[in-house]
C-alpha cells in the first residue's frame, strides 16, 4: 500500500495507472514518467529503461503488479519501477486498488439470488434469469461500480446499489400494498 511505503523499501504491489509519460533524461536515457494510485493514496514512479512492450502494460488504466525501490526525489517518495506487469482480478493484492463494497462479495451475491427468487410474476422472474445466465451480463453486473465517483464507485458498486434499492422497496411495500412488488 502506498502509505505504507518508505525510501529504500521495496515497492512490490497492485496500482492503477493514472498516468504515463515519456520523457529523456539528462543522459538522453528514454524513462517513463508514471503516476501510481491504489486505494491508500497516489504516488509518482520511474521506469528507467523502457521498452515498447513496457508501453501496453504501463498504460493509463491498466492495474498492474509493479516490483520496484522507493526513492526519494526533492523530497517525495518515488518508485523506481523494475519491472511491471498486468495484474490479474485473482491477485491478493487487487482489492488494495480499488475500494470494494464495505459488505462481502458472497453476501451481496447471496442477497441477489434471493430477491431474483422473490420475484413471483413468472415474465419479470425468466427475464431475470436469462439475463443473469448470459457470462458476460453477470459478470459485469457483479463487478462493476455504480459510478465514476461519489455513488457506491466501488468494485460491486452496481449490485451493492440495486441491492440498496430493493431493500428500500421492499421496506416501502410494506406501508403500501397496493404497489407492483416485482414491477419496482
Amino acid at each position: 500500500m502506498i502509505k505504507d511505503l518508505f525510501i529504500n523499501g521495496n515497492a512490490s504491489g497492485v496500482y492503477v495507472v493514472n498516468n504515463v509519460s515519456c520523457g529523456v533524461s539528462k543522459t538522453g536515457q528514454g524513462f517513463l514518467n508514471v503516476t501510481l494510485q491504489d486505494k491508500t493514496g497516489i504516488i509518482d514512479a520511474k521506469k528507467w529503461s523502457y521498452s515498447p512492450s513496457d508501453l501496453d502494460i504501463i498504460k493509463k488504466g491498466n492495474v498492474i503488479r509493479v516490483d520496484g525501490t522507493v526513492k526519494s526525489f526533492k523530497d517525495n517518495l518515488q518508485i523506481s519501477i523494475d519491472g511491471a506487469f498486468i495484474a490479474s482480478k485473482d491477485d491478493p493484492n487487487f482489492a488494495d486498488v480499488v475500494a470494494v463494497s464495505p459488505i462481502n462479495f458472497e453476501t451481496l451475491k447471496s442477497d441477489l439470488d434471493r430477491c431474483i427468487n422473490l420475484v413471483s410474476d413468472s415474465d419479470y422472474h425468466n427475464l431475470l434469469i436469462a439475463l443473469f445466465k448470459n457470462e458476460d451480463i453477470m459478470e459485469r453486473y457483479l463487478n462493476f461500480p455504480a459510478a465514476v465517483r461519489n455513488h457506491h464507485d466501488f468494485l460491486h458498486g452496481i449490485l451493492h446499489h440495486s441491492l440498496s434499492m430493493v431493500h428500500l422497496i421492499e421496506s416501502i411495500v410494506l406501508n403500501y400494498s397496493d404497489l407492483n412488488k416485482d414491477l419496482l
